[in-house]
């Protein structure tokens, strides 16, 4: 599995996902968080929708971390979590969704902690993908300021090596929960029309709405959203090979093409007889 540069995930980026191995993942992307930048405080989002975030209590010197399937950014348990710099309109979901947290999964605690969500109001749960000390997924929503519901599995992390989780939110249809690229849970009966959104505050990793000395220890390779549900086969897909769409798709070059100038990215395969 190849993980790119974030040279090459910018030039992915620059055309939208075109010139990616998987541009159809791009369709409805509006927050990509790749954890590669290796340092600083500023998580970039690559969907060209400017959804940055920051991280807030990291030792940036321990927390930006080379693993074998990828950089990731560490939380280490404490105080450690990572957020939206701002709830712009596309992050406040109320229609069809989806979720993804791709890492290492560590927890510590005693209660459940936000993977990727929204933190709520009151007595609302946060409204995303969370995990529990028992080893237990969630994939939460809230419908008001004070009611929220979930589905959930036990799961058996992988750990060192990183685990893939998915939660597709589809108004009136249902929703659903992925691990690893198989579902291991849905819901699709009292699924609201139209999901609630107005949990204030914006994006956040590795807390716990509503108990803020609640933490997740983990380290994340990638965090995404959609402004749609994604089918079944394209979660199985970023399972498989989550670098795919960052990556630039193959350049072949036929016989008699000259190289294009610098670019920042490698040709990666060439025929014979190309100047």
């Amino acid at each position: 599995m190849r993980i790119p540069s974030m040279d090459e995930i910018w030039e992915v980026a620059e055309a939208r996902g075109a010139n990616s191995e998987a541009p159809h993942l791009w369709e409805g992307l509006v927050c990509a968080w790749p954890m590669l930048e290796q340092g600083g405080t500023t998580i970039w989002d690559v969907s060209g929708y400017q959804h940055h975030a920051r991280t807030f209590n990291m030792d940036l010197s321990q927390s930006w971390r080379l693993r074998p399937d990828g950089p990731g950014l560490w939380g280490d348990g404490v105080n450690d979590y990572a957020q939206a710099h701002s709830d712009y309109p596309l992050l406040r979901f109320s229609g069809a969704h989806t979720l993804l947290w791709y890492g290492d999964l560590d927890m510590t605690g005693g209660n459940d902690s936000l993977l990727i969500g929204k933190l709520g109001y009151g007595t609302a749960r946060a409204s995303g993908i969370q995990y529990g000390p028992s080893q237990v997924m969630y994939a939460a929503w809230a419908t008001d300021y004070n009611s929220a519901y979930h589905i959930y599995q036990t799961i058996s992390p992988s750990s060192p090596r990183s685990n893939h989780v998915v939660a597709t939110y589809d108004p009136s249809v249902a929703v659903r929960l992925y691990f690893d690229g198989k579902q291991i849970a849905q819901q699709n009966t009292s699924i609201p029309s139209q999901f609630f959104n107005g949990n204030g505050y914006p994006h956040t990793l590795f807390s716990r709405a509503n108990l803020p000395s609640i933490y997740l220890r983990a380290t994340c390779l990638q965090a995404a959203m959609w402004s749609r549900a994604l089918r079944p086969s394209e979660v199985l897909e970023l399972a498989f090979n989550p670098w795919a769409m960052y990556r630039v798709r193959p350049r072949v070059l036929v016989r008699g093409a000259t190289l294009p100038a610098a670019k920042k990215t490698p040709i990666y395969h060439l025929t014979a007889g190309c100047a």
